[in-house]
């Protein structure tokens, strides 16, 4: 009698290198789907599991004395980490305020920055990147491009002039096509990028250009 396992249910499986780490802040209005934002803001998620198009969240609220919670809630179809997570990524459900939450993801490239944000996009008003982070073999921060310290505006203006390809070699759109997305004018646009890249761009600028070729 052969005693040797049975091969025929060999599973096969796929590994990508997640070097990066990115946070979005995304704004939904409305947002009355979602009954986390009836608790007190912020709420910091701490787990969050989807079951079929059941939600399981388990979350931190201030409001009074600090108490973990536990809430069981039907995903609605504009849920923003419902989307991400149809779409193949693995989203963290970071904060929720009331009118926008804060989500962070690990990829594989760069290149999904911009499918993140398009998908975002299908369910949200706007979608601006909070940093994005390159991750080392020994789990070192390489490279951080923190846009925290940037007005609303000029985060909106350098979310869409990474997403669109204008900081790519070659460049995919100009400073008027960023212009005409957000109907402003093209020197609003370059006044806002000239800010931006003030602050935080230059340091990171041809790290991040190299990785997007």
């Amino acid at each position: 009698m052969d005693s040797t396992p049975s091969q025929t249910a060999a599973s096969t499986f796929d590994l990508v290198e997640c070097s990066l780490y990115a946070e979005f802040d995304v704004r939904v209005e409305p947002i009355e789907w979602c009954p986390l934002v009836e608790l007190d803001p912020p709420v910091e998620v701490q787990h969050q599991q989807f079951r079929d198009e059941t939600c399981l969240l388990d979350v931190r609220t201030h409001d009074g004395e600090p108490r973990t919670v536990r809430i069981t809630q039907e995903c609605g179809c504009r849920c923003p980490s419902k989307v991400l997570t149809d779409a193949g990524y693995l989203p963290r459900l970071l904060e929720i305020y009331p009118d926008h939450v804060r989500l962070g993801v690990h990829l594989g490239e760069r290149t999904e920055v911009e499918d993140i944000v398009e998908r975002l996009r299908s369910v949200a008003e706007q979608v601006t990147l909070r940093k994005l982070v390159q991750i080392g073999s020994d789990s070192s921060v390489e490279t951080a491009m923190d846009l925290t310290d940037l007005t609303d505006k000029q985060r909106e203006t350098v979310t869409l002039a990474i997403t669109r390809g204008y900081y790519r070699q070659p460049r995919r759109v100009s400073v008027g096509d960023i212009a005409d997305e957000l109907d402003i004018s093209a020197a609003a646009v370059s006044q806002r990028l000239g800010a931006a890249e003030s602050k935080v761009m230059r340091q990171v600028f041809d790290a991040f250009a190299d990785g997007c070729e």
